[in-house]
């Protein structure tokens, strides 16, 4: 067996965690936008990636069900909240079984400068140390469009669910662009867990000492070759298995 038939035969046969379909309604933004549009941010489930304008459609599409499924085989078999660096681990490693090649680090732990800290805060902190200005510009493009949403709208209640299990949320952000026909994608996994309860993962002021952030930040960019080959089937899986739906906010440049 070949190693491709072999990539193939794992995509085919990975156990995949559930993943609850949603069906959405267009929800227009609350808010007028302010200035030109730079991109757009995809919601999936509890991840959150914002594709600067010049990103294909269809490595849109590739970015967010590759992670996707590279999550749901996963979580088949770590649990995130239990055994955090295995699920990790197999996280990234399902991301280079399709395609990513990927550059990135160890499990670390995030501590605020002061006694609160807002989960937006701690996530450009955070990618500020891999992200070029224009790339934390989209990522801050895309908190305050969730920001803005209103409570009961589709987009950030379909994150809110997927991230969010009583004290504890896992969730995904990142920012994509494209050069010369190759993806590039800078993406940060987190893990919260907190004595606090708040219906707003990413907004809410959480305490420095009841709160604790776990994360793991990877810079990766896609073979287009051999994610061709993955396409198709990491759909039909992905569909399988529950495949959540993929709704969109606009970004626009602050005037």
């Amino acid at each position: 067996m070949s190693h491709l038939d072999d990539l193939i035969r794992r995509v085919d046969t990975a156990p995949l965690s559930k993943l609850e379909s949603v069906r959405l309604t267009p929800v227009m933004l609350t808010d007028q936008p302010a200035g030109p549009e730079i991109g757009v941010a995809k919601v999936m489930d509890g991840t959150v990636v914002s594709f600067a304008a010049e990103v294909s459609p269809q490595h849109q599409e590739d970015a967010m069900q590759s992670n996707a499924f590279a999550h749901a085989a996963a979580r088949a078999q770590h649990n995130p909240k239990t055994e955090r660096e295995a699920y990790f681990a197999k996280y990234v490693d399902w991301l280079a079984t399709l395609g990513w090649v990927i550059q990135g680090e160890s499990t670390k732990s995030y501590s605020g400068s002061g006694t609160t800290f807002t989960m937006s805060k701690a996530v450009i902190d955070i990618l500020s140390a891999l992200a070029t200005q224009n790339e934390l510009m989209l990522v801050q493009a895309s908190l305050r469009a969730l920001e803005s949403l209103a409570d009961n709208d589709g987009r950030i209640r379909l994150f809110e669910k997927s991230a969010q299990v009583t004290d504890e949320g896992a969730f995904q952000l990142g920012v994509a662009t494209e050069t010369n026909g190759l993806m590039s994608l800078k993406l940060g996994a987190f893990q919260l867990n907190s004595s606090q309860r708040t219906t707003r993962v990413l907004f809410f002021g959480y305490s420095s000492t009841s709160t604790s952030l776990f994360y793991r930040v990877n810079s990766m960019t896609l073979s287009n070759e051999l994610y061709a080959m993955m396409r198709q089937r990491v759909k039909f899986r992905l569909v399988e298995n529950g495949l959540a739906s993929i709704d969109e906010v606009k970004l626009f440049r602050p005037v």
